[in-house]
């Protein structure tokens, strides 16, 4: 299973060094101008000049292979913000925009990922989609699916298919510890339980699970120090999952007796026999409260 760093409580450990590591740097290969990398696993960026994607997969000192990007988009959480969630300082290092499309619907919807970081926690998303954002990060083993797909279990959990559709990444800025690609296609599922999120992106080359749960926007705004935007992170909010409570077989039974009760006291308002009880009678029987009579009422509650 999963643990945090912080939970092996591990000691006697070798102070980390005061000297500040200079980030790596080189030349972008379409305009020249200077690119900075500050993550040591890095294999994609992009220019802050250009908005080239530069491919740095085979290391700095290959021929840098770049793709250019013609159309900007501006994240709403700017390159390099820091903010608190979830218990932990995060650094927002890397932004997509991805266009999605469901089979047999041409209709295009788009959403927005930014990749966090963490010293000690890694890497983790913050998916802003029209549905809501979330926070999610790859999964520690694999879930299962059943159902043809349409469910999947995850740790105990329980989750129902969503979506299913095919995504493309169509803008990138940032640094990556995967080589990202303009362009580049996978198939997506998403699961969800309540606010809690499963989600499965398949590739030729891979399969990734991810796992996490909704986030309210707002929260997300001032915990990046952007609170005279709050109004631009609110999105549909997703309602909690409600169990379906089932109705037990004594239930069931004093229904029944209810209804027949009903059904016999209609019967004798609607059809009086004057061979065995006198038509004439102005007994509770065959009056409400409400001053009905003889099945009809002039606004009482019998019928």
């Amino acid at each position: 299973r999963e643990v945090r760093l912080d939970d092996l409580q591990l000691s006697g450990l070798r102070e980390p060094s005061s000297k500040e590591d200079k980030g790596r740097q080189f030349s972008c290969p379409n305009c020249g101008s200077p690119v900075a990398v500050a993550l040591a696993g890095t294999k994609s960026i992009t220019c802050t000049n250009c908005n080239s994607l530069i491919d740095l997969s085979q290391g700095l000192g290959a021929q840098l292979r770049h793709a250019l990007q013609d159309e900007p988009v501006e994240p709403l959480i700017p390159l390099g913000s820091s903010g608190q969630l979830q218990g932990a300082q995060w650094q927002v290092v890397g932004f997509q925009h991805r266009m999605g499309t469901e089979p047999g619907d041409d209709t295009q919807f788009g959403w927005s990922e930014y990749l966090l970081y963490n010293a000690r926690r890694g890497f983790s998303f913050l998916v802003d989609s029209e549905e809501g954002w979330s926070q999610v990060k790859p999964t520690t083993g694999a879930p299962v699916m059943v159902g043809s797909g349409q469910s999947a279990a995850y740790m105990g959990t329980a989750y129902q298919l969503k979506s299913a559709y095919s995504a493309e990444t169509g803008y990138v800025a940032g640094e990556f510890y995967w080589p990202v690609q303009r362009g580049q296609k996978t198939s997506n599922r998403d699961f969800a339980n309540g606010r809690n999120l499963l989600s499965l992106e398949q590739s030729p080359g891979e399969l990734i699970w991810s796992s996490g749960s909704m986030i309210d926007g707002e929260l997300i705004a001032r915990a990046f120090g952007l609170d005279d935007k709050v109004d631009q992170f609110k999105r549909k909010s997703v309602p909690e999952a409600r169990p379906v409570t089932a109705i037990g077989c004594l239930t069931i039974i004093v229904l029944g007796l209810i209804i027949l009760a009903l059904l016999v006291m209609l019967g004798r308002c609607s059809a009086c026999d004057p061979n065995v009880e006198d038509c004439r009678s102005t007994s509770s029987a065959g009056r409400s409260a409400g001053g009905s009579y003889g099945g009809y009422s002039g606004g009482g509650g019998h019928k």
